[in-house]
């Protein structure tokens, strides 16, 4: 009976911790809505509470529950990282951490206090050493130290110590997890516009048709110093989205500089926000009856219906063969990468989520009767992640197209997102999934069918040989999961060389410098490293 008391007491420990919290999981275990964010329940005018760790025990909680591997889980690594963390957000935070003694110094303004840490080997003694930091920090903190403030050093350790998991475990804070939603819709308050940063300037980098800034004459290349009362100089990309985008119907001053005049004087246009409709899938017919389409942006919540439509007007037009284009996708909507797939194939295991030693096994299987099996390339790249990598690897497992292009990025992870009553939410990796024959994707990507690798030709220095520009992978990030199912070793059936007359600086250079594009429409930016972490209706979130 000794040996069962410990398991049991830490069990009961922290269920009381659960109850003291207050949170809420979202229907179908935290599917991402397209309702408005709740206010906050917590009262700004009173002092937030840091010591009773509401969202941070909260989120241990999940992770003891439904984390894909436990055997990740190191209550005093957690611990350091959150600390750490949150030294990065407070300037008047220091923390020392002297693990060889087993010991950690926090010093909050001229205040210090050290702490033993060689106890914390639970999710229990962690929740416990963490309620004791905190009450020190709180109780230091300068005079007059704002709710919000306080509240986001919780947020800090939170993520510090989810960061210890793998790189897509996070809390998002309101802000992040609104712009999740605005994402995942396919349509809001907007003007339909493109947007980035060009030489220290807001600047228009397309507007989108039939949308109020294309019937005002917005152009691309036009620059937007002002929004309302306020200047755009110095301001952060984030928040001039956030000012451009509201209800419809309502009306936004925007004083935009003409793109190619000369001593140009700013101009006022009055637009009235409306319902923007985010287009993912276009397609076209190309010589010879070949079919193109092109899955852009994201998988949202209305891409499997977007790609159901451009089919048929394809196959209307004679569309003989078909190109799906998924280079630089980088994912989106777990259910909406099945139903892509189901269109494509009858019969056949699409995709199988698997927890931890291969518990929770649940299989994604095709239906009959989709699009006609005309014959079928998919194009993919580094950027293809995620969702694009499930579509690409199911297709290519069931021999129902040839996959050329690069190695995919390799996220092979599955995450669900679950509300937190102040607006926030956890984005958990609850599984990894597997394309058909149980292969993961894991760290490794997809090896294409035939790998495409670029030859430069410049007319002083002959020939180059090059690899493309590949950015980071999912290898290359901290904390990353490996898989035993995955095959790192996959080769191509064939390898082509091609020329393009450009030479390898000016193509990495293009690769890169669209880096800090936005739009007030929410569109991804296909050069961004794919990290975009959107609701399923299923629970699982596909980012």
């Amino acid at each position: 009976m000794k040996r069962y008391f410990k398991p049991i007491l830490v069990g009961v420990a922290l269920v009381i911790a659960l109850l003291l919290t207050v949170t809420r999981r979202g229907p179908h275990g935290g599917t991402v809505g397209v309702e408005p964010l709740r206010a906050a329940q917590h009262d700004d005018k009173r002092q937030y509470d840091l010591a009773a760790l509401r969202i941070f025990n909260n989120t241990l909680m999940r992770v003891n529950d439904s984390y894909v591997d436990p055997t990740r889980v190191d209550p005093k690594q957690m611990l350091l990282s959150a600390l750490d963390q949150v030294q990065k957000s407070v300037a008047e935070v220091l923390v020392e951490p002297k693990p060889e003694q087993n010991k950690v110094i926090v010093r909050v303004d001229t205040a210090q206090q050290e702490y033993a840490i060689g106890e914390v080997d639970s999710p229990w003694a962690l929740s416990m050493k963490m309620r004791e930091i905190f009450r020190f920090i709180s109780q230091n903190l300068p005079p007059g130290t704002d709710s919000e403030t306080v509240r986001n050093i919780e947020y800090a350790a939170t993520n510090g110590m989810l960061s210890t998991l793998d790189p897509h475990s996070m809390l998002l804070d309101p802000q992040m997890y609104n712009e999740m939603k605005l994402n995942t819709r396919g349509s809001f308050g907007g003007l339909g516009i493109v947007i980035g940063i060009r030489k220290g300037a807001l600047t228009v980098i397309k507007p989108m048709p039939n949308t109020p800034a294309s019937a005002a004459g917005i152009k691309a290349g036009d620059r937007i110093v002002r929004i309302d009362k306020l200047s755009t100089v110095n301001m952060m990309l984030n928040d001039a989205v956030g000012k451009l985008r509201g209800e419809p119907d309502t009306k936004v001053e925007v004083w935009v500089e003409k793109v190619g005049e000369k001593n140009a004087v700013p101009k006022k246009v009055v637009l009235t926000r409306a319902i923007i409709q985010v287009k993912t899938v276009e397609g076209h017919l190309l010589k010879n009856g070949v079919g193109y389409v092109k899955l852009f942006n994201s998988f949202g919540g209305n891409t499997a219906e977007e790609l159901r439509r451009a089919l048929e007007d394809l196959k209307q037009k004679g569309m003989k063969s078909l190109v799906f284009d998924l280079r630089s996708n980088p994912g989106g909507l777990l259910d909406q990468a099945i139903k892509v797939t189901d269109e494509f194939v009858d019969t056949g295991t699409i995709v199988t989520t698997v927890g931890y030693a291969n518990k929770q096994r649940e299989e994604k299987r095709a239906s009959p009767g989709n699009q006609p099996h005309v014959p079928m390339a998919v194009l993919v790249n580094h950027g293809s992640a995620s969702a694009s990598e499930i579509v690409a690897g199911a297709l290519k497992n069931l021999d129902r197209a040839v996959v050329i292009g690069t190695r995919t990025f390799g996220k092979g992870s599955v995450q669900v997102l679950y509300d937190n009553d102040d607006g926030s939410a956890l984005k958990l990796t609850i599984a990894q999934y597997l394309t058909p024959g149980d292969v993961s994707i894991q760290s490794v990507g997809i090896t294409p069918d035939v790998v495409l690798e670029r030859v430069a030709v410049d007319k002083d220095k002959g020939i180059s040989l090059f690899r493309d520009y590949k950015g980071m992978s999912e290898a290359d990030l901290d904390a990353h999961l490996t898989s035993k199912n995955a095959h790192a070793g996959d080769k191509p059936y064939e390898t082509i060389k091609f020329i393009t007359p450009e030479a390898p600086k000016k193509i990495a250079k293009n690769l890169l410098r669209d880096d800090d594009k936005k739009d007030d429409e929410a569109e991804a930016d296909p050069d961004a490293e794919p990290e975009d972490e959107l609701a399923a209706e299923d629970t699982f979130v596909e980012d």
